[in-house]
């Protein structure tokens, strides 16, 4: 059975997720252990799960397989999840070839791919054993080291010549037991940083471990005498990002209510920062304390969670992610009006734009004086644009097709283009924009074809909604 451990935010619905697919769960709070009524190992996992720095996302680290495995159980439940895989695995070890010298370093060829070296001048054509550091997510590089480490499950062989223990075992006896059994196995050379699972490790294992690392360290040092570039000698962990638009948000949280109390937009607001995370924290205790009450904590909850959002008068921000992960900051704009209806909120907002360049789709002049009326509604799937001249003419609307929109305080949206759009002209014609590079972003893995057919009948939808003059909703 596979291990995963599974931190963060989203826990407590990854692990009822995986459980629910076979899976067995180490290293778990207690709390997660209460709620999903298990008792954790503290083995070392074979998949690791965690939040992302922003919390908008996840990280899944283990063997591709493992990885894979995650990542379809993801796409198979969660609507319009965003995929991003590593280019090779975090930590493998290559045979490379130098192959140029650039401005950030020395490029090696690793075969199916290549990277850099940062700030090193290497010999043209000269074999050099390497390390990936960073493993080429989205669109960054590849990045690589010539200073080796061997990762194991419970111990890492370090070229420092010294013992190091995991700041996460605490205990000074054990702590002092793994200094001293490192000091006496360590291979030349070496040294070896135990990992927070090599506390709950019997002696021969952590033995055993540390025997098997050496002997990879040994053939490594004999591929790099024998062996041609370019050439994988150990392979690392394969690494994905899940980006977790609004719509996957809300999936969780119907998950998560399946074994805790969760109000409505628990992983949204969740992601929003402390104040919020506390506040949701405090309406759930509340909720299960005091489950008559519901309706009321829930009413103050939602009172209280109003004040994060911008008022009339104030600059909204737009971040707009492509699928590929680069960030743009589109024209800002000043909120005309904000409405409020059955817990959703929207804004209006007015938008200048420079003189100069064409309007995307749309194909007319960006003017002086020009300006945008965009409809924005938190947790929809589209974001319409009206543009018009200085004088008030109508030069077209601009229908942008997004994952969920959200929210970031203080003044900010953020969605992922989901790079289909339609625009619609003053005479009435509609026209589907760009679905070869939606097509091209399935093709390449950033999105499940659940996705998209699921993002086709959207627009299907809305493309026949504007054809016969009517509003979408």
């Amino acid at each position: 059975m596979v291990k995963a451990r599974v931190k963060g935010i989203y826990a407590t619905a990854l692990s009822k997720l995986l459980i629910d697919h076979g899976y067995s769960l180490t290293q778990c709070s207690k709390t997660i252990e209460n709620r999903l009524k298990i008792s954790s190992d503290f083995d070392a996992p074979d998949v690791d799960i965690k939040d992302s720095d922003d919390h908008h996302s996840i990280i899944i680290s283990g063997k591709k397989e493992l990885v894979d495995n995650v990542i379809k159980i993801l796409t198979d439940t969660l609507p319009n999840p965003i995929i991003y895989k590593s280019k090779v695995a975090v930590n493998s070890i290559y045979l490379g070839v130098v192959d140029e010298i650039s401005e950030e370093g020395s490029v090696i060829d690793l075969g199916h791919a290549k990277g850099v070296i940062p700030g090193k001048e290497l010999e043209l054509g000269s074999k050099v054993l390497v390390r990936v550091i960073n493993p080429g997510i989205k669109y960054e590089q590849i990045t690589l080291s010539d200073e080796l480490t061997i990762p194991g499950k419970y111990a890492i062989l370090i070229p420092s010549n010294t013992i190091k223990i995991s700041k996460k075992i605490r205990n000074p006896d054990t702590r002092q037991t793994l200094l001293a059994l490192g000091l006496s196995i360590k291979p030349p050379n070496w040294g070896i940083l135990w990992r927070t699972a090599a506390s709950a490790q019997s002696m021969q294992t952590l033995i055993e471990e540390v025997k098997y690392l050496k002997q990879i360290a040994e053939d490594i040092s004999s591929a790099f005498e024998r062996e041609n570039p370019p050439k994988l000698l150990f392979e690392g962990e394969y690494i994905a990002i899940v980006e977790l638009p609004y719509e996957s948000k809300c999936e969780l949280d119907k998950i998560r209510s399946e074994v805790t109390p969760t109000i409505k937009g628990h992983h949204y607001y969740k992601s929003l920062g402390r104040c919020t995370s506390m506040l949701v924290d405090m309406a759930e205790n509340m909720l299960s304390s005091l489950p008559r009450a519901g309706d009321s904590i829930l009413q103050t909850f939602n009172n209280i969670i109003s004040g994060i959002y911008p008022k009339i008068g104030d600059i909204l921000q737009i971040t707009h992610i492509k699928l590929d992960g680069r960030v743009f900051e589109l024209t800002p704009g000043r909120i005309l009006s904000v409405r409020r209806f059955n817990g959703e909120i929207s804004f209006t907002i007015k938008r200048q734009f420079r003189e100069g360049g064409y309007y995307d789709g749309l194909d007319v002049p960006k003017e002086r004086g020009d300006y945008g009326i965009t409809e924005i509604k938190v947790g929809n799937w589209y974001m319409k644009t009206r543009y018009f001249s200085s004088t008030g003419k109508l030069k077209g609307e601009y229908y942008n097709i997004s994952t969920g929109i959200e929210f970031i305080p203080p003044n900010k949206i953020r969605y992922i283009d989901l790079a289909v759009d339609l625009v619609k002209y003053p005479d009435g014609t509609v026209k589907v924009l760009d679905i070869d590079e939606l097509k091209r972003a399935a093709e390449e893995g950033y999105i499940s074809k659940r996705t998209y057919d699921n993002i086709m009948e959207k627009v299907k939808y809305l493309e026949e909604l504007l054809k016969e003059g009517k509003e979408p909703g």
